[in-house]
């Protein structure tokens, strides 16, 4: 297994050598990273919610929730979707690749029972969600251009999604808002397995952590 901790080295010094014919083990550094990578590689015996969260506006929620997802994608395979649970201007649907369609939350809330269904097909996802294909992984989309109060923001809707986000994949990452008070943010938190914090070097950042 080229990915092991006993296999010989592929990166820097060593893995140019190696490449010239010797056998170096690994150095402790990439020893890390190969750790890191069976980490990440695993699969889980249920479906995992992981919520973005931190109280200010511009802590990196977004880019730490694509970057989440891509690396769990590429590592472990398919099954990993990144969810826009922001009513608020949320931007994970314009930071990253558009499908064929212009499908959001709004559209999957009208047809979640059908795709909770025993006949349901995970194909039918790619009508709501956005494949990244470099990345390899799906986006639930929000509808930035409209006000929170022209979205769907309660609790019923954060369950809703979620069951059926957990029926098709087995990492659901979840982008969120800044208003920690508010009935989605609180549903977002009672359905997440673990949270990440995202901060700057920004002193209000840190202190919103």
């Amino acid at each position: 297994d080229a990915t092991s901790n006993e296999a010989p080295a592929r990166d820097g010094v060593r893995g140019v050598l190696n490449g010239l014919g010797l056998r170096l083990g690994p150095s402790r550094v990439e020893q890390r990273v190969r750790a890191d990578v069976a980490a990440v590689a695993q699969h889980w015996p249920r479906p995992l919610a992981i919520a973005v969260i931190n109280g200010k506006g511009g802590a990196s929620k977004t880019p730490t929730t694509i970057l989440l997802a891509a690396t769990f994608a590429r590592y472990g395979g398919a099954g990993v979707v990144a969810w826009d649970n922001n009513p608020s201007w949320g931007t994970l649907g314009w930071r990253t690749q558009r499908g064929p369609h212009e499908a959001t939350i709004e559209d999957l809330l009208p047809v979640v029972e059908d795709l909770l269904g025993r006949d349901a097909l995970a194909a039918s996802m790619a009508r709501y969600t956005h494949h990244q294909p470099i990345d390899r992984y799906d986006v639930l989309r929000s509808r930035p251009k409209f006000l929170s109060t022209a979205q769907p923001v309660d609790a019923t809707t954060v369950n809703s999604v979620h069951r059926v986000l957990a029926k098709y994949y087995r990492v659901i990452f979840i982008d969120s808002g800044n208003d920690e008070s508010a009935e989605q943010w609180q549903a977002m938190i009672r359905k997440a397995d673990a949270i990440v914090v995202p901060t700057t070097t920004r002193p209000e950042h840190a202190e919103s952590a």
